[in-house]
């Protein structure tokens, strides 16, 4: 298998912190007190949770695959891949991105070059499944950032008074390599999305935390546009010592582009079939006075 290619994680993981003060129930009229700290600590860390997810967007799509390049290397069928469905996500965590900046009243921007990324990626297509990563954002051996991510949100009026088309742009990067011996080889994954509407304000500000559904419902249609491309490039390069220059050698430099259908926007963390944290926070009260009742007919 490639290395393009992953297993999807399609499920975020829900967690609690975890309780360092141990909370001994006694076996007394005191205890319904103690079940009530319990409770509070509970609800106190589900809460805390909740606070912790707050800053993940999950950012939805689904397309239609309008074209497959192979201009080095046979990495994908055309006929295989050509019409086919792309469906995925970005998760974006809203805090990483907090340095971004309004450029003018209607458009922002920030490019993610200098630290960890925003950023996480995976979609399948035709049955193969591929990711990208945060993982490789730091390099070691140089010392150096390769994020190389950018996102930009488009909405309000413009300098002329009229509206400017709502208009999301993401950009996300996987960029490592590996050293094996005199050769060197570089890997590079690059996803990006782009969605513009001129007919529905489909964004509601300029802030990456904004839930939204945006749909094309008419693909001849040029005020609502939603397009995007995946790109795969690897290279190797063989060092020779005082023999010669280093030989260069590109293996893949692929590139799948797409039409998309449907983007939407969500908090992430809470999936429908898990209770939100004030239900939950409910639940454990409640379990909290069925514990007290017990407690007073023992």
């Amino acid at each position: 298998m490639l290395a393009t290619q992953a297993t999807l994680t399609t499920n975020v993981a829900l967690f609690f912190p975890h309780i360092t003060h141990p909370i001994i129930l006694y076996q007394h009229r005191k205890g319904c007190m103690k079940y009530a700290l319990l409770t509070t600590g509970l609800l106190t860390a589900s809460l805390a949770s909740s606070n912790l997810q707050a800053t993940l967007m999950e950012v939805q799509f689904t397309g239609l695959v309008t074209s497959v390049n192979n201009l080095a290397g046979q990495l994908w069928s055309a006929d295989a891949f050509a019409g086919r469905e792309i469906k995925g996500r970005y998760l974006l965590d809203t805090a990483a991105a907090g340095e971004g900046h309004e450029e003018t009243s209607f458009y922002w921007w920030w490019d993610i070059d200098n630290k960890a990324g925003a950023l996480t990626t995976d979609f399948q297509i035709a049955g193969q499944s591929f990711q990208l990563t945060g993982d490789y954002d730091y390099d070691a051996a140089v010392e150096g950032w390769r994020t190389n991510e950018f996102l930009a949100i488009e909405h309000g009026i413009g300098d002329d008074g009229t509206p400017v088309a709502d208009h999301l742009y993401l950009k996300d990067n996987e960029t490592r390599e590996e050293l094996q011996g005199d050769i060197s080889n570089f890997y590079r994954k690059t996803f990006e999305i782009s969605v513009s509407d001129s007919l529905n304000n489909f964004l509601s500000g300029l802030t990456l935390d904004q839930s939204f559904q945006w749909k094309d419902t008419d693909p001849l249609d040029n005020q609502t546009n939603g397009d995007g491309q995946f790109k795969y490039y690897q290279s190797r390069t063989r060092f020779n010592g005082d023999e010669g220059l280093p030989v260069n050698e590109t293996l893949f430099d692929s590139t799948i582009k797409f039409r998309l259908t449907d983007v939407n926007s969500k908090p992430a963390g809470t999936p429908a079939d898990i209770p939100e944290p004030s239900s939950f926070a409910l639940l454990l009260l409640g379990m909290s006075g069925f514990l007290f009742r017990r407690r007073k007919l023992k």
